[in-house]
């Protein structure tokens, strides 16, 4: 998501090497500020990968929250959501040490992967 690849479009342009941000950069760090995991169901050994599915649930300023489902793999029974989780991700800019706004073209190529963000059981 960060770096393209798929079928993410940076300027109108697929391009799976394109970086969509300078997060790879020297100019760019990248702090969690917050991380809550849910713990739903245990998860049993299985051979198949499980699906993770990932999003972001909210852009801000200069943070973003990714969101994130881990649930049986595709295609096997019915859907068990074993846990989610969501992470607030703040951009630094790396020579001050002050977050930096998202710009207009990382919010342009996000916006598309924007859905509502996880819904948590209990909430403290």
């Amino acid at each position: 998501m960060f770096w393209g690849g798929g079928d993410l479009r940076v300027d109108g342009v697929n391009d799976a090497a394109a970086p969509v941000t300078d997060l790879g950069a020297a100019t760019t760090i990248t702090l969690v500020a917050r991380q809550e995991v849910e713990y739903l169901a245990p998860i049993p050994y299985l051979r198949d990968p499980l699906d993770v599915q990932l999003w972001i649930g909210r852009l801000g300023g200069a943070s973003l929250d990714v969101c994130y489902e881990i649930c049986t793999p595709l295609g096997q029974g019915p859907e068990v959501v074993f846990a989610k989780a969501a992470t607030t991700v703040v951009l630094v800019d790396a020579e001050s040490g002050r977050p930096r706004r998202i710009t207009d073209r990382e919010r342009a190529a996000w916006a598309p992967h924007v859905e509502p963000p996880v819904e948590f059981t209990k909430r403290s």
